[in-house]
């Protein structure tokens, strides 16, 4: 049976977010065997309408002893809370028999509501007619794989809706990622930072065997807004914005869980540096560049990387080993501040910094 946990956020004073983290997950045990899903426990049929074609089965299961046997036109959805904030892990185990011969699919919706508005924002084919399993990542031609089959195969998303970024795994494997809110054909149409319903579907054409699903799980692996940004706005860069710069995820020193910092309304492809130090200061044209410097010295260069296609950067700080004076351990209590240098041309070349954040462990 499903199992829903809430976990109400703490509202961060000075205004960072207020948010709830809601977990799921479905193994299927708690039903009597040959229950039909809709209705029950949280599932309903697609669309609010009536679906008999999803049923418990203890003819297969991945754990335990009873899974989710979708038989030919079966289309059941169970809805979710809809979280807009911090890194999720959605994962299912699927099993696809070798005598099947249709097709069965795993989606994700960022928006979900019966008979009204839904955008499809994760989805995953299991071709059987092809032996291909096809993956959705916000392009007109989905990813593709050789369908595994006789075994339980883990699917599984890393969805972080703090910077609006989704990984898909299939067996264990990266298969590709892509922008959330912009759903499985990159599309966007009014998509959303949230996880709202997940979707197990089987083609209506009579004929092979039934597919599984078992061991279904939506998990919240931390994130939402922390620190406290200041130097805010930067000066605009040849976008015609500001870069910003807002931190997620752990404080805790030592911590097992990156900070992560994202930077955004960057030029696209923009090289960049992480800058970080213990102090503030104010010093206008830095580096001979457009943008105001908000770090004191001393300074350290934690990360280089570069901006995506979008103008964005996401960059995780390990709290174990900051590069600062050749490797730092954060201590609790401390307070530090991060910004990012960047190149831009504007029009001739120069660099220019975000806002910054300050952020207490």
């Amino acid at each position: 049976m499903n199992h829903f946990t809430s976990r109400v956020g703490m509202l961060v004073f000075l205004g960072a977010l207020s948010f709830a983290q809601q977990s799921w997950q479905d193994g299927f045990e708690g039903y009597a065997p040959g229950t039909k899903l809709d209705g029950v426990g949280g599932w309903r049929g697609f669309n609010g309408q009536a679906n008999n074609r999803a049923v418990v089965s203890a003819a297969k299961a991945f754990t335990g002893s009873q899974s989710i046997e979708l038989k030919p036109d079966a289309d059941i959805v169970q809805e979710l809370e809809g979280p807009v904030a911090g890194r999720w892990t959605v994962l299912a185990h699927v099993y696809v028999p070798s005598t099947a011969t249709k097709n069965s699919a795993f989606v994700l919706f960022n928006r979900y509501e019966v008979a009204g508005p839904k955008r499809w924002a994760g989805q995953i084919i299991f071709d059987s007619s092809l032996g291909q399993c096809f993956i959705y990542d916000g392009a007109n031609h989905p990813k593709r794989t050789t369908l595994e089959t006789d075994r339980w195969v883990p699917i599984r998303f890393e969805i972080d809706l703090d910077i609006d970024w989704a990984d898909v795994y299939y067996d264990g494997t990266f298969i590709a990622g892509y922008v959330w809110s912009a759903g499985v054909f990159g599309q966007n149409n009014n998509g959303r930072r949230s996880i709202a319903a997940v979707d197990l579907v089987r083609d209506p054409v009579v004929g092979g065997a039934s597919v599984f699903f078992d061991a279904i799980q939506v998990t919240y692996r931390g994130g939402g807004f922390v620190g406290t940004r200041f130097c805010s706005p930067a000066v605009a860069n040849s976008t015609g914005l500001p870069g910003t710069l807002t931190a997620f995820g752990s404080t805790q020193a030592p911590g097992d869980q990156p900070l992560r910092l994202h930077a955004a309304g960057l030029p696209p492809g923009a090289p960049l540096f992480l800058l970080v130090a213990r102090n503030e200061d104010l010093l206008p044209n830095a580096f001979g560049g457009q943008g105001t410097l908000c770090l004191g010295a001393p300074i350290g260069n934690a990360v280089f990387s570069y901006a995506d296609g979008v103008g964005r950067a996401a960059l995780d700080i390990d709290a174990n080993g900051l590069p600062f004076g050749g490797g730092y351990a954060i201590k609790p209590g401390e307070t530090w501040r991060f910004q990012v240098l960047y190149r831009d041309r504007n029009p001739g070349s120069t660099t220019n910094l975000t806002d910054a954040v300050a952020v207490s462990f």
